[in-house]
């Protein structure tokens, strides 16, 4: 497994835009979790092919966290290389099962999801489309 460092990671903000922000209760409450008993969840990361940079794709939250309280990175072992996801489309492909996984939307919260991932959808059907009339 690689060694990432926390100051190598990256906030990619096309990604974070297309995830449910926490409400300040939510946040704190998270804050609160990882200090009293550390990440429970590991922060996952995908390596930008064109650029090398190591982009957060899942635990934005757990990782200002961990950089406003000043956590070294070795507090928790376990963070995620997602070495399956090959493209930035992959990507946005597994953020979007991730938040519709969540056992605890409502459908509101559900549609907003989505609607976030429309033009991802839509680029997606336009290259489809692209190779079919290619064929």
């Amino acid at each position: 497994m690689a060694y990432v460092d926390i100051k190598d990671l990256t906030i990619d903000e096309e990604f974070e835009d297309l995830l449910p922000v926490l409400t300040p209760e939510e946040l704190e409450k998270l804050e609160k979790s990882i200090l009293q008993y550390g990440m429970l969840d590991p922060i996952k990361i995908w390596e930008e092919p064109d650029t090398g940079e190591w982009i957060i794709i899942d635990g934005h939250n757990r990782y200002k966290i961990l950089k406003k309280n000043s956590i070294k990175w070795h507090y928790w072992q376990d963070y995620k290389i997602m070495t399956e996801l090959e493209t930035r489309e992959d990507v946005k492909q597994w953020m979007l099962e991730q938040q519709l996984g969540r056992r605890n939307l409502t459908e509101t919260e559900r549609y907003e999801i989505v609607q976030k991932f429309k033009d991802f959808f839509r680029e997606k059907q336009k290259r489809i489309n692209h190779l079919v009339v290619r064929a």
